[in-house]
């Protein structure tokens, strides 16, 4: 099926079709995002339906939370006189609440160990230490618990310790009314149902937050994969049009990746430097083939309109996020270190890394490949093109970088590239794929158009 598909884009249909695809995929993920659609897995390639999940939360997120009674509401009281334990036993039972008698602070305090109490009531003026002092010692367990002050005293400064120093949210007075105690276990029991509430909707909040998170990374993989997919058929058309330069794309993809990572270049920038070099000619789509294709030297006019391929190509990746600093590399490759480039005579650290970098493994692909008109030239001679070219055409920086590894390794990784070109598979790709860490896009790529080859679909 691709190469199918390969086929109709490189011959029949116009190449203009595949970068039509690229609007039709990103169309398609955003319809997804709006349906709440993530594919769970890749099917394989022209198989299967995308299995997809839905957004609706109350479907597949979290069960809304139930709201607490007055039956999950756990009170303690500490009171050191028992029948007055009994009595505020009562009135607590009476509300629906489970509730905790502890007559000395010692008791209260195992009790507050063994079990998360949502109120909890004291009385002031005890044997052992006052209610105040109780509540401080056990500021940081009972932080989230609703309290109460059952006292007789009710002068200022008790009134203010035991606010500011044990954070009590009402005091009852003794001897209590039964509908001022009622009262205050009413309030009592009502703060902490919605202190229970809070948490479970802070609980679902942030399970649901996870979930959009994985959705929304799904839908990223899915327009990614989708463009890249589109754009490495539109880079196998535009190398399968050009028969001079065919893999040309790709081996400076594999080039421009050995040097970064020989400057140290990791993550997310060693993969915009691939992927960028990959794509430095996609803008030649918009370049008729009468200029492209054309056998002898191209007249004034003919280089005006070949010179703007950068533009179109940086223009033809605009709006696809992950290709937004890969694309300056579109836009600049054709830019020189001395400022004797185009489109904008860029010169020096004013062009983006990763086309300084592309610049020389445009040349050494240039020398090394085979042409209609001569053989590939041996490495040491474009070595020594490229040395002598640092601080004109290529950044010093790049060119002392590309030095550094050593001259076997790059005569190897260029007879892989070739060897790709004419079809061999097997060994020479596990090789490579192992030794220089080949991006998956770069090795699927690879492969597959391998493939098709020996299978002459192209």
């Amino acid at each position: 099926m691709r190469a199918a598909a390969l086929d109709e884009a490189a011959g029949r249909a116009p190449l203009r079709f595949l970068a039509q695809q690229l609007k039709v995929h990103h169309s398609a993920a955003d319809e997804a995002g709006e349906r709440g659609e993530v594919p769970l897995s890749k099917p394989p390639s022209g198989q299967g339906e995308m299995v997809t999940m839905s957004n609706n939360f109350d479907i597949i997120g979290p069960p809304a939370p139930i709201s607490p009674t007055q039956e999950d509401i756990e009170l303690l009281y500490l009171d050191d006189d028992p029948m007055l334990c009994k009595a505020f036993e009562r009135a607590a039972r009476a509300q629906g609440l489970n509730i905790t008698t502890a007559s000395n602070p010692v008791e209260a305090s195992a009790l507050i160990k063994a079990k998360n109490f949502h109120v909890i009531a004291v009385d002031y003026r005890m044997p052992q230490m006052t209610g105040v002092s109780f509540l401080e010692l056990h500021r940081e367990a009972l932080k989230d618990t609703y309290k109460l002050m059952v006292t007789g005293m009710c002068d200022f400064e008790t009134v203010h310790a035991a606010i500011n120093r044990a954070g009590v949210h009402r005091y009852v007075t003794k001897p209590w009314q039964r509908d001022e105690l009622i009262s205050a276990i009413h309030d009592a029991s009502r703060h902490a149902r919605l202190l229970i509430e809070n948490r479970q909707l802070q609980r679902q909040l942030q399970l649901q937050n996870r979930e959009l998170a994985a959705m929304n990374a799904g839908l990223h993989r899915l327009a990614r994969e989708r463009t890249l997919d589109v754009l490495n058929a539109l880079v196998a058309a535009l190398d399968y049009r050009d028969t001079e330069t065919q893999w040309h794309s790709r081996r400076v993809a594999l080039f421009a990746r050995m040097i970064a990572t020989q400057m140290g270049i990791t993550g997310d920038q060693l993969q915009d430097i691939e992927v960028g070099a990959m794509l430095h000619d996609v803008g030649k789509i918009g370049i008729s083939d009468t200029i492209l294709l054309k056998p002898g030297t191209l007249t004034d006019e003919e280089w005006i309109e070949m010179k703007k391929h950068p533009e179109l190509g940086f223009r033809l990746l605009a709006g696809i996020d992950f290709l937004d600093t890969a694309r300056y590399i579109v836009l600049h490759h054709h830019e020189r270190w001395d400022g004797g480039g185009y489109p904008h005579q860029l010169a020096g650290e004013n062009i983006c890394i990763g086309a300084r970098i592309f610049a020389l493994c445009d040349t050494l692909d240039a020398m090394t490949s085979d042409r209609p008109y001569r053989r590939g030239r041996p490495f040491h001679v474009a070595l020594e093109e490229i040395v002598s070219q640092a601080g004109t055409q290529f950044d010093p920086t790049i060119v002392a970088a590309f030095c550094q590894i050593p001259q076997e390794r790059w005569r190897q990784v260029i007879a892989f590239g070739h060897a790709q070109e004419h079809g061999v598979r097997g060994d020479a790709l596990g090789w490579a794929a192992h030794e220089y860490d080949l991006l998956p896009e770069l090795k699927e790529t690879f492969t597959w158009l391998s493939a098709l080859r020996q299978s002459s679909a192209l």
